[in-house]
């Protein structure tokens, strides 16, 4: 999500049977299932629900295009919590109808419509009368409206016989039967209409099709042009991507959000700390990641010392406090028993050396992002669950990652961490769930298994 408010969804994983796929290639023909125009989805963060997004139209990622975040991608609109318009209902009236506000006791009268109904009989023409007759020219039957007698239960009239002249296969005037050339038209129209409704993306039968959450649109969003991606099927135009302003990371939010129609309900991962017991932590687990980005440092000159020769008189070198920068920390409630399980990413690098002293330039501004997952044990003690060191030289051993949030990845109540890795293979995702001694792999976009 943009800082303008746009969005866009990336499929990750689908969970089918138990068992994690690649959601960007899930019953693709050639568009995935995952985005389906109408499959609807819930922003988490933490847990907590931000709103909705529905999806509309789906783009692929073009050939031609470095970089990009995705083979797939969907489009669509996002409708946070609370930004609902309002629904007013019907008010009822203070008065229901039918009912006389004016004051005094209840009287009965007759049905107002009938004053202005016309008599059952129609009246003589004042022509036939006799002159100097004084009788009325016509007289209300017995038990009409008009009448003071009760109401009485009479037969309907009989039909009227057709006319003499009209033969068996005579059709009367203004009949259904006859064809009108606008009911052709408009017959024909619908038959159109049928024939153009579009199949579904995937191909797949409805039996065959897991169930997403489903839904209308909450607005009608027009065909959006990302740089980079075009409509499957569509000629991808030539652009130069160079000239085409591109969102910085600090603009972008990486949103985890999820679509299931069956789902459990939602909890919030959000760890609520003490008075001066987060920065209790905070220092705890800033330390330990410092012991070991010292000893991921004292191992790479380890292993570079046995392959460089030493001359004599050098001196030996040490490996001195690391600078930890952009240091983040954040603690969720994944098990829902109010144990943290603290996640601290940063940025390191070796101390600058004394003046004097022989050093290599590269090793002294390489960067280092360090991963560290933990929990405190019943005594106070950090227990590891995960640790990544890692530089650009060295992304085929160890993957740089970087968390995008927790969430319930399998609808088991437990949450899961989400992260996006970084390798020499490019760039995926992965979802780790938190034991009580690892972080052990539930998916990985870049080595499935």
């Amino acid at each position: 999500m943009t800082a303008n408010g746009k969005a866009s969804l990336v499929p990750i994983a689908i969970l089918i049977n138990g068992k994690f796929w690649d959601a960007s290639a899930y019953k693709a023909d050639p568009v995935p299932m995952s985005l389906d125009s109408g499959t609807v989805y819930e922003a988490e963060r933490a847990g907590n629900s931000l709103g909705l997004f529905t999806v509309s139209g789906a783009l692929h990622r073009n050939s031609s295009a470095p970089g990009a975040l995705a083979t797939w991608i969907g489009t669509g609109a996002f409708r946070p919590n609370g930004s609902e318009p309002d629904t007013k209902g019907a008010e009822a009236e203070p008065v229901p109808v039918g009912i006389d506000t004016r004051e005094g006791p209840p009287r009965l009268t007759r049905d107002p419509s009938a004053k202005d109904k016309p008599p059952d009989s129609a009246a003589p023409s004042s022509g036939n009368a006799p002159a100097g007759s004084g009788a009325p020219a016509s007289a209300p039957k017995s038990g009409g409206p008009s009448s003071d007698e009760p109401p009485r239960l009479s037969k309907p009239a009989s039909a009227p016989e057709p006319p003499a002249n009209s033969g068996p296969g005579a059709k009367p005037s203004g009949s259904d039967s006859e064809a009108k050339p606008g009911d052709a038209k408009a017959g024909q129209s619908k038959a159109d209409d049928r024939a153009n409704v579009p199949t579904s993306d995937s191909g797949a039968s409805e039996g065959n099709r897991p169930r997403l959450r489903r839904g209308k649109p909450a607005e009608v969003v027009e065909d959006e042009d990302v740089p980079g991606y075009s409509k499957a099927g569509a000629k991808s135009t030539s652009t130069d991507l160079s000239k085409t302003p591109v969102a910085t990371q600090g603009d972008v939010q990486l949103i985890p959000a999820i679509s299931d129609a069956r789902g459990p309900e939602i909890h919030s991962f959000v760890f609520q700390w003490l008075k001066g017991e987060e920065d209790d932590r905070r220092k705890q687990m800033t330390d330990l990641a410092k012991e070991q980005l010292r000893a991921y440092l004292a191992a790479r000159a380890k292993a570079d010392t046995a392959v460089k020769t030493v001359r004599p008189g050098t001196a030996k070198s040490t490996v001195k406090e690391p600078i930890l920068e952009n240091v983040h920390m954040i603690a969720y409630d994944l098990w829902l028993s109010n144990q943290p399980v603290m996640v601290l990413t940063a940025e390191g690098h070796k101390a600058p050396p004394a003046a004097g002293v022989a050093h290599s330039e590269v090793e002294s501004e390489m960067q280092y992002s360090v991963v560290l997952v933990a929990y405190p044990d019943i005594y106070g003690n950090l227990h590891k669950l995960h640790v990544g060191i890692t530089d650009k030289f060295h992304l085929d051993m160890t993957p740089r990652l970087e968390l995008i949030d927790a969430l319930d990845a399998d609808g088991d109540n437990r949450g899961e961490l989400l992260f996006r890795e970084t390798s020499d293979q490019g760039t995926g995702w992965v979802i780790y769930r938190p034991t009580a001694d690892k972080l052990w792999k539930m998916f990985d976009s870049l080595s499935p298994e």
